[in-house]
């Protein structure tokens, strides 16, 4: 395998934008002194009253059964569990193994409570192996569980949970599931291509899940047509009051009727897949994707901080992209109040960085077949478990990205840098109904089009996008549940033809911010991992499920520049 590794990208973007803040300090970035009101009174010392405190988890004193597959809830003062779901207090020794798509599970079949498991329970085994069970078969001492998403209130009944201390960047735990559907090039991905299932974008008319076809990434990117004309199109909404809508679905708690077992092979029609790879501390596995590949770097970075290393190589294009967040005490605090029946309180707040460095380099060969268009969920996060709350929640990061590249003509270059200080902290909360958000500033320490550059005789562009989220909550992956706030970014670069009588380059940055409690995955991945569902005859999940959410995102950063001024003006109308 390359040196050259794309998990890193993920990891750096999410940080470098969310993580952006000055270092904690308690009079200064207290948030129970921000001037949000909402966000002071969820952060004041009447609405933590009462609650458990946690504190950080040292992944090094788990034993083999914790790193493997996760903590297993316990008893605590305070907190409750839902009634009628298969709660396993030492659900890490039932476990016998998970797949590397994230999805299957397998348990012992004498295991306590293993005989509990039913379609349609709600299973808490471990903080990764949590939620409704969609399928489940018994081959001799074991079961194969597929397990589908839940709400954290599905699981926690009451609780009251606060943490506030910072971030050790040498105790999270990087958990890949290298044959998730969701990865972009995924053998489910590619086998939904070949079904002529795939495009977001038409409505062929043979979707057996009812979902509309006519679906579009949540992040949106700039076009380069064949005539080699550039179209960016925006990603940020206009400002509006962030305020709460109704949830479009949530999964109703059945106490569970039908076979606790169906004596039959293991899903005969279910692809079969590798173990997942065991779950490392303090660093971020290799893992490859059919042309894209990450190498993270974690404090030893350029500058010092947490970087990434993108490396594509695909159709005759080329792309290269390193970016370093330069890090200052990050620092993680959070309030979480859940009442029988609802979220009272969710309250999160990340701040510590001090700075964001990108550099891209994209190229396209002699042998230039077609522009990259990747687009998908990124197959492992990088999760911090907090400890001390009976209930094993966890921080993860989760990551969906898209890499476009708009190359006019062979043999051309093109080259970018970007440069930004950093300052204050992204925070977010919920309390009394009403949503308050407040970000970070950010500086660019130079013209954006100024580090554009490149040679062509057609005018080339790169985009990369990312949503990043940040979760305090259960589960894995897609369907990972709590409270979350997530981020929108994308960076472009323009190089107009270097023969061109009126040369002209031009470079984007721009940053939105959601929140929400629930799960939320886009719904081009959904219809692939329902895709893959379909072919174990297992019932789909929508693409969302959240109890609450901000209708309107908040804008943090729009930037643009052009040099020569207002040369590209045009190009968006």
């Amino acid at each position: 395998m390359t040196d050259r590794s794309w998990f890193g990208v993920v990891v750096l973007v999410l940080f470098s934008v969310i993580v952006c803040g000055c270092s904690h300090k308690k009079n200064a970035d207290d948030p129970s002194e921000s001037p949000n009101p909402v966000i002071r009174e969820a952060f004041s010392a009447a609405a933590e009253k009462g609650a458990t405190v946690g504190h950080t988890a040292d992944p090094h004193t788990f034993t083999p059964t914790e790193l493997r597959f996760g903590r297993a809830p316990q008893p605590a003062p305070g907190l409750v569990y839902q009634d009628g779901i298969v709660l396993m207090e030492h659900g890490d020794k039932a476990l016998r193994g998970v797949g590397s798509d994230g999805l299957t599970w397998l348990f012992d079949a004498n295991a306590p409570h293993a005989n509990e498991i039913q379609v349609d329970k709600i299973v808490f085994a471990t903080d990764r192996c949590v939620g409704k069970v969609l399928d489940v078969q018994r081959s001799g001492d074991e079961l194969k569980v597929i397990l589908g998403p839940v709400q954290i209130t599905d699981v926690i009944k009451q609780g009251h949970f606060v943490y506030d201390q910072p971030v050790d960047m040498n105790s999270f735990i990087a958990v890949a599931a290298p044959d998730y559907p969701g990865a972009p090039g995924s053998d489910a991905w590619e086998k939904m291509k070949a079904a002529g299932q795939t495009s977001s974008l038409r409505n062929p008319g043979n979707n057996p899940y009812g979902e509309p076809r006519r679906e579009r990434p949540t992040v949106e990117y700039g076009i380069v047509s064949p005539s080699g004309e550039w179209r960016p199109m925006p990603t940020i909404s206009p400002s509006g009051t962030a305020h709460l809508v109704n949830a479009s679905w949530h999964p109703p708690v059945m106490s569970g009727a039908g076979p606790a077992f169906m004596q039959a092979p293991y899903f005969p029609n279910w692809p079969q897949v590798p173990p997942a790879p065991l779950p490392t501390i303090g660093g971020v596995p290799q893992v490859q994707i059919p042309g894209l590949s990450m190498h993270p770097c974690f404090i030893n970075c350029d500058g010092g901080g947490i970087g990434l290393h993108l490396y594509a190589d695909k159709q005759g294009v080329k792309v290269d992209l390193t970016a370093v967040l330069h890090m200052s005490a990050p620092h993680l605090h959070f309030n979480i109040d859940v009442s029988p029946g609802y979220v009272k309180t969710a309250a999160i707040e990340l701040s510590g960085a001090a700075g964001f460095t990108i550099t891209l380099r994209a190229g396209a060969m002699q042998d230039l077949q077609a522009n990259l268009h990747e687009f998908g969920q990124v197959p492992l996060e990088i999760q911090l478990p907090v400890t001390g709350l009976g209930v094993p929640l966890v921080v993860r990061l989760v990551n969906t990205f898209k890499l476009d590249t708009g190359f006019s003509d062979k043999t051309s270059m093109l080259v970018a840098k970007g440069d930004f200080t950093a300052s204050g902290a992204l925070t977010v909360g919920y309390i009394n109904n009403n949503w308050g958000a407040t970000g970070m500033k950010m500086t660019l320490k130079q013209n954006l089009a100024d580090a554009v550059g490149g040679v062509s005789v057609g005018i080339n562009s790169l985009v990369f996008g990312i949503n990043q989220t940040l979760m305090v909550g259960l589960g894995a992956f897609g369907f990972a549940t709590g409270p979350y706030v997530g981020l929108t970014s994308t960076i472009t670069a323009l190089d107009q033809s270097s023969i061109a009588m009126r040369p002209c380059r031009q470079g984007t940055f721009q940053v939105q911010v959601y929140a929400g409690i629930g799960w939320s995955i886009p719904k081009v991945i959904a219809s692939v991992v329902n895709f893959l569902l379909g072919l174990a005859h297992v019932k789909p999940v929508p693409a969302s499920g959240d109890i609450l959410r901000m209708k309107n995102p908040l804008p943090l950063v729009d930037l643009k520049d052009d040099l020569p001024l207002h040369c590209a003006s045009g190009a968006g109308k």
